[in-house]
């Protein structure tokens, strides 16, 4: 009964042993399994993340290059539109140059227009009284003279009273010989009244008391207020009168035209040709007088208004 238990005893033991060797074993081997499911786990994931890293660098590598393909061609399309932009200007200058040349063109039209200019050697256009004379516009300095109450009005002087006029002093711009083309052209309007004796326009020469005969004027006359163009006779040693129409209220250019290649002396009224006579020498020392005779105690005064007055050393045939 002792030999039973005792071999009871050491087969119990045995077991235990045999036991625990296989559990050790077992963990061992568990262990090792582990550690190589670590291993290999962490040699994928190491993989993974390579190849993951890889395929970032890749993908970065690609992103890269596709920007600057897209930078590249952004550039080009900008230089493209600058391109275009520079022609556009270059056309814009070709424009305003053309512009210019039109600008000058008009210019040399306007400088034309006017070929009488050069051949004015007096004017008077009444735009003001300063300090009692009205401006040769001509340039020449001959400035009329005011005397009485004259009133600039609108480009024009209105005489209204016995001793209203204008003195125009002597110029040798003035004297005109038989050979010397000239014109003279005056607009005016007249009142219809004769406060003494013909009512005279303009005059140069005429000087009753001098026995001067080498004079040219306009005069209305008190009989019959018919407007008559005054100068001399052919022997130039008496007065000669020449009637044309009969004067009204309305305004009216009157213009006095020497033609030396002609050899005539023509008197016009609003363009059209009333008198005409031989051509006559003009040289002469008399002053020119706007609005009365100059004559003492005969004043031939002129009522109304006077808008301008233009000496020219031409003929010129006025316009109708």
């Amino acid at each position: 009964m002792r030999k039973s238990l005792f071999v009871l005893l050491v087969a119990v033991v045995v077991i235990a042993l045999v036991a625990c060797s296989g559990q050790q074993s077992t963990t061992t081997t568990e262990k090792q399994t582990t550690e190589q499911t670590e291993v290999v786990t962490t040699e994928k994931v190491t993989t993974t993340e390579k190849a993951t890293t890889e395929a970032t660098t890749v993908t970065e590598k690609v992103t890269t290059t596709e920007k600057v393909t897209t930078e590249k061609v952004t550039t080009e399309k900008v230089t493209t539109e600058e391109v275009t932009t520079t022609e556009e200007v270059t056309t814009t200058e070709e424009v305003t140059t053309t512009e210019e040349v039109t600008t000058t063109e008009e210019v040399t039209t306007t400088e034309e227009v006017d070929p009488l200019q050069a051949h004015i050697v007096g004017a008077w256009y009444f735009d003001e009284i300063k300090n009692g004379v009205v401006k040769d516009a001509s340039g020449n300095g001959n400035d009329a003279i005011v005397s009485g109450n004259c009133e600039a009005f609108k480009g024009s002087v209105y005489l209204g009273a016995l001793g209203d006029h204008l003195l125009i002093k002597d110029s040798d711009v003035f004297d005109f010989t038989i050979e010397d083309s000239f014109t003279l052209s005056v607009r005016a309007q007249w009142e219809g009244e004769f406060p003494d004796n013909w009512a005279c326009l303009i005059n140069r020469g005429l000087m009753l008391s001098t026995k001067a005969f080498k004079y040219y004027g306009v005069w209305i006359s008190t009989s019959n207020s018919v407007i008559q163009f005054g100068t001399s006779n052919d022997t130039q040693s008496s007065t000669a009168n020449y009637a044309t129409m009969t004067a009204d209220m309305a305004w009216h250019t009157y213009t006095i035209v020497q033609d030396a290649e002609e050899g005539t002396l023509r008197f016009y009224i609003d363009g059209t040709l009333y008198t005409e006579t031989t051509a006559k020498d003009f040289v002469t020392d008399e002053d020119i007088f706007v609005g009365y005779n100059g004559n003492s105690g005969d004043q031939g005064q002129w009522v109304g208004m006077i808008d301008e007055i233009v000496f020219y050393d031409i003929a010129v045939v006025p316009e109708e």
